[in-house]
């Protein structure tokens, strides 16, 4: 681990990884609510980020950094020391979910039911559960959005009161 300014890591151009907008959101939220939990890594060799390019974004972002702006701040990072072959291996296999473990959906759902944890705390849309646990009743009704719902039901009604009156 050593702490490098924000100005001396590259961003690999070769990157595969995306991230949506709202996963994006989330993940800043997270880290605006938490801080930095995991370390970036970044290879000494060529000063390139090989894993951790949606968290770097998610600080440039809250500490409003941009390049060549003058501005800068520290991190800590987790330093390597590889060729140009193994750092674009490891960028891909860091994020890779075939090379990551997988669900104890007794200890997920347990965290849920018994802990009180918000699957949306955790990171997961409603169709991460549904597919998780099968359409499990006790956690479909997790993500329901009433006042949507709500708005959703009243324009129903306009219609169906529209169709009623011949219009």
């Amino acid at each position: 681990m050593e702490t490098w300014k924000r100005s001396q890591i590259r961003e690999a151009d070769y990157n595969p990884r995306v991230i949506t907008d709202q996963s994006k959101k989330k993940l800043k939220e997270k880290m605006k609510a938490v801080g930095l939990l995991q370390p970036l890594v970044v290879n000494r060799r060529t000063c390139t980020l090989v894993s951790g390019h949606q968290r770097l974004a998610s600080l440039d972002a809250l500490e409003r950094w941009k390049p060549d702006s003058g501005k800068d701040y520290e991190l800590d990072v987790s330093v390597i020391d590889v060729d140009d072959a193994t750092e674009k291996e490891l960028n891909v296999f860091f994020n890779n979910p075939s090379a990551m473990g997988e669900w104890d959906l007794d200890k997920l759902a347990e965290l849920n039911l018994t802990d009180g944890i918000d699957f949306g705390d955790m990171g997961f849309e409603q169709y991460d559960v549904d597919m998780l646990f099968d359409g499990d009743s006790r956690f479909s009704q997790l993500f329901v959005d009433d006042e949507e719902i709500a708005k959703t039901g009243d324009a129903l009604q306009k219609v169906k009161d529209a169709r009623k009156q011949g219009k």
